[in-house]
């Protein structure tokens, strides 16, 4: 990537484009869906977890991307993984956790700056 910073979702997106096509494109839509008209409410594709403010979603093929809202207008993606048991398994929802507890102090840092670039 040239700065020496791996996004781990890039490199599941691209595992999962040259694995599984059809999955990497319904992970995009829904993306893409959330982006558009906010979480769905259809827990076949979103579950939230509200205490850690943070939101999953997901495929019927096991693709699960872990997100939250920054403002209620920016949807950051922590990472992706495939599930393979019926509970998200307590590493990856750790993870998440602190993903956006180190977005949040960057952002107070003022590490972060985000532009609104709509017309």
């Amino acid at each position: 990537m040239g700065n020496g910073y791996e996004c781990a979702l890039q490199i599941f997106f691209a595992d999962l484009k040259r694995q599984d096509r059809a999955e990497f494109e319904k992970i995009l839509a829904l993306i893409a869906h959330v982006a558009d008209y906010g979480t769905p409410r259809n827990e076949q594709k979103c579950r939230f977890f509200a205490g850690e403010k943070l939101f999953e979603l997901k495929t019927r093929g096991g693709v699960r991307v872990m997100a939250f809202w920054d403002d209620n207008r920016i949807i950051v993606c922590t990472h992706g993984f495939l599930k393979k048991q019926q509970k998200t398994p307590r590493r990856e929802l750790e993870k998440a956790v602190a993903a956006r507890r180190e977005y949040f102090a960057a952002r107070n840092r003022q590490g972060i700056k985000i532009e609104d670039n709509t017309p």
